[in-house]
């Protein structure tokens, strides 16, 4: 399968992936294939994959989108599956949040809380997360706590999440993974940044700490995905205060899960000025969210009694782990009809 890697297979059954020579399907990464004249990969263009499709009699064609490599659908790509869509059926699998704007075909499907809920429900940890044991719901505890804020870096895009180090690294509590130093153990104790990928740290920093803020994989952008940064800490049953997309609680709410009272959620909403990620310290949705960061995280006793008064917020949240289900598709709801 052009634009696919065959280890895609041997994933775990989040991946809604069947490969059958017989049926004349065709399933290409979204991402994989070039849209520029100038393209870094040849084997990945509009005219291969073209060209694939009638040498090996392709029926139907699944773009699928399932990994946040850009924060926005290029116009390019868009066309090119409208391209493919005048050829033969074809639909886009993508586990955004929102709606694509002027496309037909789409089928959302949210991998991610699947990963999430088979970790941590079933004991079965999959891609980029380390050993069951590291995988537990704890309690919420209602004593109070040392410490205010749990944020974790990660290694990729530091250039992005220097912005919210420089801007909350005085808060009290745990900032790790920044370097390789900093890297927060996870209940096994494994502090390799790279082994601990889509792994929580300990639970000790969990009980230590009232509020998570992360920088989400995807910040700009006219559509808002949710992964490990979101659904790891909202089942843990604390302040998740992270950095995403635009409307990016508005969706939270949409999709079941509640914000807490006593919040200033407001700019949520405030329009990006850029598109680049890098201009992020300028950007006025990001001032007033560390602007309500700082001051949810300024007294250590009043952030204690704010969350005792959103202890039911926390449990509803928390309960979404048993509650809520596995987002499964029909691979009929991928058919033309």
């Amino acid at each position: 399968m052009p634009g696919s890697d065959a280890s895609i297979f041997t994933f775990p059954q989040w991946l809604p992936i069947e490969h059958d020579q017989s049926s004349g399907e065709l399933w290409a990464d979204f991402w994989m294939y070039e849209v520029k004249t100038d393209t870094r990969l040849p084997l990945y263009t509009k005219s291969k994959l073209e060209e694939y499709i009638k040498t090996h009699a392709i029926q139907k064609l699944v773009f699928y989108d399932i990994f946040h490599y850009e924060s926005i659908f290029e116009t390019q790509r868009i066309e090119m599956i409208k391209y493919f869509q005048k050829i033969l059926p074809t639909s886009l699998l993508t586990f955004r949040k929102k709606s694509v704007p002027d496309l037909d075909h789409v089928v959302h499907f949210d991998f991610y809380w699947n990963r999430c809920k088979q970790a941590y429900h079933d004991k079965k940890p999959g891609w980029k997360q380390l050993g069951q044991q590291n995988f537990n719901q704890w309690p919420v505890l209602l004593d109070r706590r040392p410490l205010a804020v749990l944020s974790l870096y990660g290694r990729n895009n530091k250039h992005i999440k220097q912005h919210l180090y420089n801007s909350i690294h005085h808060i009290p509590g745990h900032h790790g993974g920044f370097s390789d130093e900093t890297v927060l153990p996870c209940e096994t104790g494994e502090t390799h940044i790279r082994s601990v990928a889509a792994t929580p740290p300990a639970r000790r920093f969990f009980d230590d700490t009232y509020v998570s803020a992360q920088i989400e994989s995807m910040i700009k952008g006219n559509n808002v995905i949710f992964c490990e940064k979101t659904y790891d800490h909202l089942i843990q049953g604390r302040f998740v205060l992270n950095f995403g997309p635009r409307q990016y609680y508005r969706t939270l709410v949409e999709n079941g899960w509640r914000l807490p009272v006593g919040i200033d959620f407001s700019w949520d909403n405030i329009e990006d000025q850029n598109k680049d990620n890098d201009e992020l310290q300028n950007e006025p949705r990001f001032s007033r969210y560390i602007e309500c960061l700082t001051k949810l995280t300024s007294n250590i006793d009043t952030l204690h009694d704010l969350f005792m008064a959103n202890i039911d917020v926390f449990e509803h949240n928390q309960q979404q782990l048993q509650q809520r289900p596995y987002d499964i598709i029909n691979l009929e709801q991928l058919d033309h009809k």
